[in-house]
C-alpha cells in the first residue's frame, strides 16, 4: 500500500469517525417491527460523511466495493465495513513491521508482544 503524500492521521480519524457516526440504529418501534436501520448521525449527515470516505477508500482500498457486501436494510454498511477493514489492515501491517524489526535483531527468543 502506497501511503506517500497521504496524511495518515487525518485519514485514520476520518475513517474512525465515519464508523462511529454512521453506526446502524434499528428503526423498530413499540408497535412496528422492521429490519430497517438508519445511521445514528442521521441520513443527511451520513451522506456528507460518505462523500469524504469514498475517495479515501477508492485510493487506499480499490477493491472495497467487491469485498464488502451491501445491505438492503443498512444503506451505509458497505462503506462502514470497508473502513473497518482498512483500519484493521493498517493496524496489522504496522504490528507486523514492528515485530519483524524486532525479530530480525539478534535475540534468544521473540518478545511476547509479537507472539500473539
Amino acid at each position: 500500500m502506497n501511503l506517500e503524500g497521504i496524511k495518515v492521521d487525518w485519514v485514520y480519524q476520518q475513517l474512525n469517525s465515519y464508523i462511529d457516526e454512521t453506526k446502524a440504529v434499528g428503526q423498530s418501534t413499540a408497535n412496528v417491527l422492521t429490519p430497517r436501520t438508519a445511521p445514528s448521525c442521521g441520513r443527511a449527515s451520513a451522506i456528507r460523511l460518505t462523500e469524504t470516505v469514498r475517495p479515501i477508500l477508492d485510493r487506499l482500498y480499490p477493491e472495497w466495493k467487491s469485498e464488502n457486501a451491501t445491505s438492503k436494510n443498512d444503506e451505509f454498511k458497505q462503506e462502514r465495513d470497508a473502513a473497518q477493514r482498512l483500519i484493521a489492515r493498517w493496524t496489522a501491517a504496522w504490528r507486523l513491521r514492528r515485530c519483524w524489526a524486532v525479530w530480525t535483531t539478534p535475540r534468544r527468543s521473540k518478545p511476547r508482544s509479537c507472539i500473539r
